[in-house]
């Protein structure tokens, strides 16, 4: 976290500084890729598209339609959560059919993902936006200690969100 309050701090706020953040919180989790989503730059149509990221996956991140059926279902979780979503693969929740589930992870992400957590800046005035943290080729169980950490750095960046808008 204290590196987190130097980059804010020390960097003016912007995408090179969102992308300095991720590599951070990428590499406290030892994950593959970390992304920021924002819900205030739509593009042809999607709710939601890629504002920066870190890291890299063994396949190409490409162009992830951020507005199919299974991104949908985990928006509308996101809103409804005021905490961290972890998903992995193997466990699909009740929330998605077996299609719908099976489509998120094969076209919706684009790449070979295994285990995914999600958590929802936490902001007042700020667009809406999430972190994504990425993981592929292996299974992960997000533990107590992951959902807090990644909870507690949505909180901080929420707050420089809202702070950057004067």
């Amino acid at each position: 976290m204290l590196a987190l309050h130097e980059l804010l701090f020390d960097r003016p706020p912007g995408r090179e500084r969102d992308e300095l953040l991720l590599e951070t919180i990428r590499d406290d989790f030892g994950v593959n890729r970390a992304e920021m989503l924002r819900f205030d730059l739509p593009e042809a149509g999607h709710p939601a598209r890629l504002w920066a990221a870190a890291g890299a996956l063994d396949s190409a991140p490409g162009e992830r339609a951020l507005d199919g059926p299974g991104a949908a279902i985990l928006f509308d979780l996101q809103r409804g959560n005021a905490g961290a979503l972890t998903l992995t693969r193997f466990r699909r929740p009740s929330a998605f059919d077996a299609d719908t589930w099976t489509r998120f992870w094969d076209v919706e992400l684009g790449v070979a993902v295994t285990a995914l957590l999600s958590v929802e800046l936490v902001v007042q005035r700020a667009p809406r936006s999430m972190i994504w943290l990425l993981l592929e080729n292996t299974s992960r169980e997000w533990n107590s200690h992951d959902r807090e950490l990644a909870e507690e750095a949505a909180r901080l960046l929420g707050r420089a969100a809202d702070k950057a808008l004067g």
